[in-house]
């Protein structure tokens, strides 16, 4: 298919200086047209399983015959009917393995489904071409429909080269079926000796669409897709017979590459008598190269303009090839061309077959021209008026219009002084009618491709802000667009920055075996630049956030000392930090025990009324832990 587009795509190029794509003067209407390329079927769905068929192409090629029904100067559709024949062929197989005993004599062994279609197809179809865009550009594009008959016949490959049945055993099978389908190609005979449908006729009608280049009034090529229905059944891959039949109509397609003539007439062709003496000439209508040669006796010369065969001829395109036959003229010195009254030698001369030939670019309204050939004998002329109507769209100038596609925002910000503009300025004749200003200063540093209409300029960037202006003019009026683009100078990189928050002091005393540690790391981008080592062992499962410079992650500590280090790399240098640890496993505390010394029974029996008492208080640490009651208060 690339191949394909690659050979339009030269084609457009060769022929690109070409104006004139349609002849009405000889066209006929008649057109005659080869393709070639591929057929295939879509996939279907494997009866009794989720699977489907894998369909693979095979060669297609054809013939279509047209006639041209509709085609006016200047429509904008136009419509041909013709006829198709297609002859070609396609293939499927399907991964499903099926036990069956009429094909292997066994109930142990496995065979596979598959399908040859071979395909003669005979239709008539209806085209729409967009004809005024064929006119003016050359592109062809077109769709059309058609109802025709099918003759098919459908094949399956069983048998191996000995005539023995293809059988399979369980270790064939892939994993998956399409992987199995394309193995059963790989190993197919293509031989296809097995009839499943015998030369079946179905009514089929068909779709397609179409993509062409005119490459001259007489031929164009291009490419056309089409998809033709079995609207009589679902046999086009074998139907029930290969177990492949769903609730869809069968359909195959077809791609081809299309070569297509266009058959031209003659035109009103003068061509001179043998008679000698009076110089008469006759009207052929459908011959302009059986010419008379001229007499060894000179004759007078005689001036024929076939193109445009009559006067005041309307056309819709500025350009146009004028065509006339001169007799008895032996070279280009002996015609002269007028266009408007005004004398040119833009044309050629063949005195070998007599054929002038000139291109001309028209004004709009009424141009006039006139062809005079001259020899010893005397001298004739023959004149036409071409009539040049602007199509209506085109009528009204439209205003100018700028719009940019690099930046494609009004306002951007970039880290780079320099800067392409890319923009594009419509319905101006050229750069002299663009004004490209860049921070209010004009500037002529900018190319203007007149063909895609697109201006490229490369600019330098002040650092901050830069306002860049395109303005572009013509005679119906202007357009002005601008955009701001944001130059900020990149910073030079900066070393590491290592900072531990958590926890805050060192050395730092815990009871607990794990610590979470928090800290940050300046101007470090990514997990790569950083290392965290836990008693000189290498930790990975930390979090690092670059966008934040923080890291965080948990510590797993040895009783006593523990030394926790966090280094941060980059290409200017690295930094590090580190803390101590000191973890001491708590210590399991017994139960206060209190003990009365004075007085030292109870109870106690005194004559005094103040008392001071005396008690041992253990395993307690401080004054607040104790609580003295006095008669219950």
């Amino acid at each position: 298919m690339k191949k394909l587009l690659l050979l339009l795509s030269i084609a457009l190029i060769v022929v690109q200086g070409q104006a004139q794509y349609v002849n009405y003067e000889r066209d006929g209407g008649w057109n005659l047209g080869f393709n070639l390329g591929g057929t295939w079927q879509p996939k279907e769905g494997f009866g009794g399983t989720s699977e489907f068929s894998k369909p693979y192409a095979g060669f297609g090629g054809g013939v279509t015959l047209g006639k041209s029904l509709y085609e006016k100067e200047g429509a904008f559709l136009a419509f041909d009917l013709r006829g198709r024949y297609l002859g070609g062929s396609n293939y499927g197989w399907v991964g499903v393995p099926v036990s069956d005993s009429t094909i292997t004599g066994d109930t142990t062994s496995i065979v596979f489904r598959n399908y040859k279609m071979k395909l003669n197809e005979l239709s008539l179809e209806g085209v729409i071409t967009l004809h005024r865009l064929r006119e003016r550009t050359g592109i062809i594009l077109y769709g059309f429909g058609g109802i025709g008959v099918t003759n098919y016949r459908v094949e399956s490959d069983l048998y191996d080269n000995n005539g023995n049945f293809n059988v399979y055993d369980s270790s064939y099978i892939q994993s998956s079926a399409n992987q199995t389908a394309a193995e059963l190609k790989l190993d197919s005979d293509r031989k296809f000796e097995t009839t499943l449908q015998d030369n079946k006729w179905s009514l089929v009608p068909s779709l397609g669409f179409g993509l062409g280049y005119q490459i001259t009034p007489s031929f164009s090529i291009g490419l056309e897709h089409k998809i033709a229905y079995d609207i009589l059944g679902d046999e086009f891959d074998g139907g029930s017979l290969n177990n492949l039949v769903d609730a869809k109509m069968d359909k195959y397609h077809y791609t081809a590459l299309n070569f297509r003539w266009n058959l031209l007439g003659r035109g009103n062709v003068y061509e001179p008598k043998p008679d000698h003496t009076n110089n008469n000439w006759t009207t052929n209508p459908t011959n302009t190269t059986n010419n008379v040669a001229p007499p060894s006796q000179e004759s007078k010369p005689l001036v024929n303009i076939y193109n445009p065969a009559n006067n005041n001829q309307v056309v819709h395109s500025s350009a146009y090839t004028i065509k006339a036959k001169i007799y008895n003229v032996g070279n280009s010195n002996g015609v002269t061309f007028k266009q408007n009254g005004l004398i040119t030698s833009g044309f050629t001369y063949n005195p070998s077959n007599n054929e002038f030939s000139a291109q001309v670019y028209l004004q709009p309204g009424n141009n006039s021209f006139e062809i005079t050939g001259v020899n010893t004998a005397g001298s004739d002329q023959d004149s036409r008026i071409i009539i040049y109507k602007i199509p209506e769209e085109f009528t009204t100038a439209p205003a100018p219009i700028v719009s940019f596609s690099n930046p494609s925002n009004s306002s951007v910000s970039v880290t780079q002084p320099q800067f392409n503009i890319v923009a594009s300025v419509l319905n101006v004749a050229g750069k002299s009618n663009i004004t490209f200003v860049v921070n209010g200063v004009n500037s002529n540093n900018f190319i203007y491709n007149t063909s895609n209409k697109t201006l490229t300029g490369a600019i330098n960037l002040l650092e901050g802000n830069n306002s860049v202006t395109i303005k572009g003019v013509n005679t119906v009026g202007s357009d002005l667009k601008t955009v701001n683009i944001k130059y900020t100078k990149p910073q030079a990189p900066k070393a590491p920055i290592v900072n531990i928050l958590k926890p805050n002091t060192n050395p730092y005393q815990t009871n607990s075996p794990v610590e979470l540690i928090r800290g940050s790391i300046l101007n470090v981008a990514s997990n790569a630049g950083v290392k965290v080592l836990v008693n000189g062992n290498n930790l990975t499962n930390f979090s690092f956030d670059p966008s934040s410079s923080k890291i965080s992650f948990s510590a797993n500590l040895i009783v006593g000392a523990n030394v926790v280090q966090i280094i941060g790399t980059n290409s200017v240098g690295s930094d590090s930090k580190s803390t101590t640890i000191i973890y001491k496993v708590s210590e399991a505390m017994p139960l206060p025990v209190v003990d009365f010394t004075v007085p030292n029974v109870s109870p106690y029996s005194t004559s005094t009324s103040n008392m001071t008492l005396t008690a041992s208080v253990l395993n307690v640490t401080s004054k607040n832990y104790i609580t003295v009651n006095f008669n219950g208060q």
